[in-house]
């Protein structure tokens, strides 16, 4: 792991303004306000509206959770890595403070 002094910080190249879009150019096309409203309606769009209205709330919960449980794993992994790379850096700082004396 690579720590920076002021110095090391203070010469490197600051970043440069990055131009943002602020200019609209009109309005998007008309959308249909609602699934239902869709032209060209056909049985198997009709079916997967329903089931995605009757499934949805619980489909919400359920990838909710799925992504909080991978992400929870996720740093268990993380703050084990992050504690060994600070212990390693630790010791390597104070190996290299003693052997300079």
């Amino acid at each position: 792991m690579i720590l920076l002094d002021e110095e090391q910080i203070s010469a490197q190249p600051q970043p440069k303004l990055v131009p943002t879009l602020t200019e609209s150019f009109g309005t998007p096309p008309a959308v249909p306000a609602s699934p239902q409203a869709a032209p060209q309606d056909n049985p198997e769009d009709r079916i997967a509206r329903a089931l995605l209205t009757e499934l949805g709330p619980e489909l919400g919960k359920l990838i909710g959770e799925t992504v909080a449980r991978v992400v929870h794993e996720q740093m268990l992994g993380l703050s084990g890595r992050i504690r060994t790379e600070v212990t390693r850096t630790v010791h390597d700082a104070v190996a290299r403070r003693l052997l300079a004396r």
